[in-house]
């Protein structure tokens, strides 16, 4: 089984409850381990699922990923660390 990737990384909270906040709810930096599918990233003791795109598979959150609370996260790679 290959090893998970260690990644810098920034994740915005973009819902909170399951209502869509802007600007982001919250935003947190900090390395993130990721499965090599990237399928699965765990951050800060979480655990988060990729979404797949479709409106009947987490509509605009599409390439997102799911919480454990069934809130939606944006979690993008920092090169600058």
């Amino acid at each position: 089984m290959p090893a998970k990737k260690k990644i810098p990384v920034s994740v915005a909270r973009l819902t909170v409850g399951g209502k869509y906040q802007y600007p982001w709810h919250s935003i947190e930096r900090g390395e993130a381990e990721f499965t090599p599918s990237f399928a699965t990233c765990y951050f800060g003791g979480h655990k988060f699922t990729r979404v797949r795109g479709g409106t009947s598979h987490g509509g605009n959150y599409g390439g997102n990923y799911v919480g454990e609370d069934g809130d939606f996260y944006r979690i993008t790679q920092h090169k600058d660390w």
